[in-house]
C-alpha cells in the first residue's frame, strides 16, 4: 500500500513585522521577546527603527532581527536564547558574566540568569529560542547521558566548525523559506530542519556533549538496527525524530547511527534520506498535473528544493522535472543514492 504524507496545517512560514520610533519599536520588541523589560534607545525618535521575520518550527522559534542601537534588561525565564550576530557588536551582561557578540567570531546564550543586552550601534543577526528541557532532551537521546543547565556554555565560537555550522545552517533555512513565499514547509520538512538546527545548537551549547560523542560508541545488536531501518521504511513519508526512534529502540542515537553504518554501510540519516528520494520519484513519475517539483521535495522532507534536485539528478540520472514530464534525457546511468547527513555527525577531526 502507497505510503500517504504527512501535510503540515498550517505550513511554517515566516512572519514579519516592523517598527519606526520608540513607542512602536517598544511594542513591537516586547511582542517579539516577551521577557524584555526597561528598554532604553541609542538613537533619535526618527532613527530608531527594528524588524523581525519569524520562523516557527515544532522545537524552536528562528528569528532574524535588524534594530537601531538599544538596551534592555531580560528576564530569567525557562527558555534557552541564542543570538548569532550578523553585523554590530551586543554585550550580554548578567551578574556571573560577560559576553559579546561579534560577527563571525563569537555568539551568545542566555538561560537561567537575568541579563542587560547592550548595543549602542545599529545590529543584526538572528535569533533563536528553545525550551531548555526540549535541547536538554535532544542532547540525552545523542548519547543517553544527562546534561543540565549548569553545562551551557554563555558563548558559541563562530570559527569552531560546529559554531560555523549552526550559523550556515540558521542562515541557509531563512533564506529557503523566504523564497517559497507563502508556500512553506510540509511538515517533513520542518522535522527535518527542526532537528537539524536542535542537534547543532546542542553541540554547540554543551561542550561536554561534543566531548561525549566523540568518544567511541557501545556495540548494537543487528536486531536493533534491522528494527530501525524497518521502521523507516514504513514510516518514511512522516515526520522521523531519528532520537526519539533511538529512544524506542533502547539506545543512543550516536550507538544507532554507528551500528547502522556498521551494518548496512551507511548511516540512519543516509537511509532515511535515500527512502524519501525513492517516494519523491515515485510520486513524480506518477504525473500528477497538479505536482511541481517544489510541492514534492518539500512534502519528502527536502528543505532545499536546489540541492534537492542535484541529489535526485545524482541518484537517477535526471532531472525531477524531466522526471515529471516523462522526459529522457540521456544523462548518465543512475548511480548509488549519495545521501545527505539529515543529522550531522562528529567525527575527532571536526564535522563533516
Amino acid at each position: 500500500m502507497a505510503l500517504r504524507f504527512a501535510r503540515a496545517d498550517p505550513a511554517a512560514v515566516v512572519t514579519h513585522r516592523q517598527a519606526r520610533g520608540y513607542a512602536t519599536m517598544h511594542v513591537a520588541l516586547c511582542a517579539a521577546f516577551p521577557n524584555v523589560r526597561d528598554v532604553r534607545f541609542c538613537s533619535a525618535d526618527r532613527e530608531t527603527r527594528f524588524t523581525c521575520s519569524v520562523l516557527r518550527l515544532s522545537d524552536l522559534t528562528v528569528c532574524r532581527t535588524a534594530m537601531s542601537g538599544c538596551q534592555f534588561r531580560v528576564e530569567p525565564s525557562d527558555v534557552v536564547r541564542v543570538a548569532l550576530p550578523i553585523s554590530g557588536v551586543v554585550a550580554v551582561t548578567s551578574r556571573r558574566r560577560e559576553s559579546v557578540a561579534i560577527p563571525g567570531v563569537a555568539g551568545v546564550v542566555c538561560a537561567h540568569e537575568v541579563s542587560i543586552r547592550d548595543a549602542p550601534t545599529e545590529h543584526a543577526g538572528f535569533m533563536f529560542k528553545i525550551a531548555q528541557d526540549r535541547l536538554l532532551a535532544h542532547a540525552r537521546t545523542l548519547t543517553e547521558e544527562q546534561f543540565s543547565i549548569d553545562d551551557m556554555a554563555t558563548s558559541i565560537d563562530l570559527r569552531d566548525p560546529v559554531g560555523a555550522t549552526l550559523f550556515r545552517s540558521v542562515a541557509a533555512l531563512f533564506g529557503e523559506v523566504e523564497n517559497l513565499a507563502t508556500v512553506g514547509l510540509e511538515q517533513l520538512a520542518c522535522s527535518t530542519a527542526n532537528d537539524l538546527i536542535v542537534n547543532l545548537a546542542a553541540a554547540a551549547i554543551l561542550p561536554s556533549l561534543r566531548d561525549r560523542i566523540a568518544l567511541p560508541q557501545r556495540w548494537v545488536g543487528g536486531s536493533t538496527v534491522e528494527g530501525a531501518r524497518q521502521f523507516i521504511d514504513a514510516h518514511a513519508a512522516e515526520p522521523i525524530h531519528l532520537g526519539d526512534l533511538a529512544n524506542r529502540l533502547g539506545v543512543s542515537l550516536r550507538a544507532l547511527q554507528a551500528g547502522f553504518r556498521k551494518q548496512f554501510g551507511c548511516t540512519l540519516s543516509d537511509y532515511l534520506f535515500k527512502r524519501r528520494l525513492d517516494l519523491a520519484r515515485a510520486r513524480l513519475l506518477s504525473r500528477n498535473r497538479h505536482d511541481t517539483v517544489t510541492a514534492v521535495a518539500l512534502e519528502c522532507g527536502f528543505v532545499n528544493v536546489g540541492a534537492f534536485a542535484d541529489r535526485y539528478r545524482r541518484a537517477f540520472g535526471e532531472l525531477p522535472s524531466q522526471t515529471l514530464r516523462g522526459i529522457a534525457c540521456g544523462l548518465s546511468r543512475p548511480r548509488a543514492h549519495q545521501g545527505g547527513q539529515l543529522l550531522i555527525d562528529v567525527r575527532r577531526d571536526g564535522w563533516r
